[in-house]
């Protein structure tokens, strides 16, 4: 269980460490949609 909630804590870290970079080039309405794609083609 302690290793699967930690890796979950990395996983959303990673993701506001992404968040400032995406806002200033993407809509906030394409944000999502981007992250989903990427999430899926990785």
């Amino acid at each position: 269980m302690l290793g699967q909630s930690h890796r979950v804590t990395i996983q959303r870290n990673d993701a506001t460490n992404l968040r400032p970079v995406q806002d200033r080039q993407v809509p906030p309405g394409r944000r999502y949609q981007d992250a989903m794609s990427a999430l899926v083609a990785n």
